[in-house]
């Protein structure tokens, strides 16, 4: 299941996607990076709390991607990449195409793992909003354009894998 959350506040969205599975939930907000200079997505995956009602938040997951990483995510969500990880010192996620869905997992120190399937729907509002922060980020003023790099740039992740 899908929630949209967010408003347009001024000149900047700040818009958030929600995926809710049975164990884990996983959402990504549209931000500026902590250096301010682009934009990306904050994913955040929590597992379901002990009451079995809410998910653990504060005890989940929450990665800032950099501007390669947030292009491997839009690259993967727009099918274009069958896989990506986003790996810290302390914490991981992956993203991989299987089955009709997008499998997401989630593992920190410290932390339950999370994991959950994104369905095809949730992955289009998913990837909507990953192409609305690359479009922040590029000189590319035609969609299109966007989406033909991206497609480009993902045939070399490909490459890199062996695939």
């Amino acid at each position: 299941m899908m929630a949209l959350d967010g408003m347009k506040t001024g000149v900047h969205s700040t818009n958030s996607f929600a995926c809710y599975g049975r164990h884990a939930a996983l959402t990504l907000l549209g931000t500026q990076h902590a250096d301010k200079r682009f934009y990306t997505v904050n994913v955040q995956l929590a597992a379901k709390s002990h009451d079995g009602r809410t998910f653990a938040w504060k005890d989940g997951i929450n990665t800032q991607l950099n501007q390669h990483e947030l292009f491997q995510l839009s690259a993967l969500l727009l099918g274009y990449a069958p896989y990506a990880e986003f790996k810290r010192e302390d914490k991981g996620v992956t993203f991989e195409r299987q089955d009709g869905s997008v499998y997401v997992n989630g593992t920190a120190r410290g932390s339950r793992p999370c994991s959950l399937p994104v369905l095809p729907g949730d992955v289009f509002l998913l990837s909507s909003l990953c192409l609305s922060q690359i479009a922040k980020n590029t000189p590319l003023s035609d969609g299109s354009l966007v989406l033909a790099a991206i497609r480009g740039a993902a045939s070399l992740l490909q490459q890199q894998r062996g695939q």
